[in-house]
């Protein structure tokens, strides 16, 4: 069993270098979109005086990618 098994390995490395001969040129892209809304409110506190602050925050990013490889 062993041996069959170790057998099979072996046979599988070998068909995949075969499969390495095949030079395919290809090309790949992407793209992204991601839309961010958040909102924050804070107090903050000194010896004298009393701070507020409101947060609102809309964020929209684009990005994209290509490649290109054998």
């Amino acid at each position: 069993m062993k041996k069959t098994l170790l057998l099979a390995g072996v046979a599988c490395l070998f068909a995949s270098q075969a499969m390495a001969f095949n030079i395919n040129p290809y090309v790949s892209a992407k793209l992204k979109y991601s839309i961010m809304d958040n909102s924050a409110k804070a107090n903050f506190e000194d010896e004298v005086f009393l701070y507020e602050a409101d947060w609102d925050i809309d964020d929209k990013v684009f990005g994209g990618s290509v490649a290109v490889g054998l």
